[in-house]
């Protein structure tokens, strides 16, 4: 039987008849209720199309498409560089990679700190060319010595720079490192550092070859034709411009006596300063000879 309602139950029936119509309001054109979505939405893409974490286009799942990826392409032979390549026989060198120096316990601008006087007077000794030291209250110099000869090819007395600086006053630790030797020519590395009233150290690095016949510093010139010598810095300075160009270094030159040989590898190491440089670097470019 039908009941219907009274006054009381307005409230009551108003609600029973409401739950009972609001499936009817849901349903389709076709009387079937939907079943509620549990998928997520999909997110927003540029219109530029979807990227990956690295910003660059992401490859479709079923696409023969591979991604942009320079991590991974330079392991898979993807060339990821710029149009700039580096040469691989140009090196920046540096005074405190070529001389052993004490640790200091503070940050310091000096590439070669106070060292002490060998025992024996020795620094190190290769055949007969032997580097030398003598050192003072404030000052430590190498210089070299050639045995054959008995000649100082760097000796140990100070120069006119040298002691204009430890009068001003000031400090020096002047290095010199063997490089190579032979018969008739020895190249080495000649550093120094130097405070001279400054708040930082003056750092300088170059490379020399000597002439063991007669103690010169010889130029590159000299211990190749003439035309030889030309073609080689032109080389040299094609492959340093490319290596400045990868690494934005400024200008260095190279000087005719600025070398390092080696008779016996068949090869020459020109070496480049900068212009006007306390930071004791040098840009080195090795050519066959």
């Amino acid at each position: 039987m039908t009941r219907t309602c009274r006054p009381r139950w307005w409230s009551f029936c108003f609600t029973v008849v409401c739950l009972g119509l609001a499936p009817l309001a849901c349903r389709s054109p076709r009387g079937e209720v939907p079943a509620p979505s549990t998928a997520t939405p999909p997110p927003e893409m540029p219109a530029s199309g979807p990227t990956d974490a690295g910003g660059g286009p992401a490859a479709d799942a079923g696409s023969d498409v591979p991604s942009v990826d320079s991590a991974g392409d330079a392991g898979r032979g993807i060339d990821t560089t710029t149009d700039a390549a580096e040469p691989e026989d140009v090196r920046e060198r540096s005074l405190d990679q070529v001389v052993e120096t004490p640790p200091s316990l503070f940050p310091s601008s000096a590439m070669v700190r106070e060292r002490s006087e060998p025992p024996n007077g020795e620094r190190e000794r290769r055949g007969e060319l032997v580097v030398t030291a003598r050192c003072g209250g404030s000052f430590c110099v190498d210089g070299l010595k050639d045995l054959g000869t008995g000649r100082d090819i760097i000796p140990l007395s100070l120069n006119a720079d040298e002691r204009r600086i430890l009068a001003a006053p000031g400090a020096l630790q002047r290095a010199v490192k063997l490089v190579s030797v032979d018969e008739r020519h020895v190249s080495v590395y000649l550093g120094e550092t130097e405070f001279s009233g400054g708040a930082h150290a003056n750092n300088t690095l170059e490379c020399a070859t000597y002439s063991r016949r007669d103690g010169r510093r010889v130029k590159l010139s000299e211990v190749v034709p003439r035309a030889k010598a030309k073609a080689l810095l032109q080389e040299a300075v094609s492959k340093m411009e490319s290596f400045q160009e990868v690494h934005l270094l400024p200008g260095y030159r190279f000087r005719p006596d600025g070398f390092l040989l080696d008779e016996r590898a068949g090869e020459v190491r020109l070496c480049a300063a900068r212009a006007v440089s306390s930071e004791g670097t040098v840009l080195e470019v090795t050519l066959p000879l």
